[in-house]
């Protein structure tokens, strides 16, 4: 068995890979897949943090939601990668220049 927040990572990431053509599209994919990126990782360790610290319990629907929207930016970025791609992460300037 796989637990919910690894199948919603499963899913969001087919997803991703699904939905990657339209982001092309869009003038600035890279401005809303570094946010989705960095949502889906802050969501994702902070419900992992609080449980852990038994704090806040997680629930499924918690597991899920971290799961997916990290799993959605994943994989947008690997099948964006794969396309070719270039990701502009800082100062307008891709990712592999100097």
């Amino acid at each position: 068995p796989v637990c919910s927040r690894c199948f919603a990572l499963y899913i969001g990431a087919l997803a991703g890979i699904l939905i990657s053509p339209i982001f092309r599209q869009l003038s600035r994919p890279a401005r809303l897949i570094r946010l989705l990126l960095f949502t889906g990782t802050s969501f994702t360790a902070l419900d992992i943090g609080l449980d852990g610290l038994h704090i806040v319990s997680n629930t499924l629907f918690t597991r899920a939601i971290s799961g997916s929207i990290l799993g959605l930016s994943i994989g947008l970025v690997v099948a964006l990668a794969i396309q070719g791609f270039e990701f502009e992460w800082k100062a307008g300037k891709p990712l592999d220049a100097h």
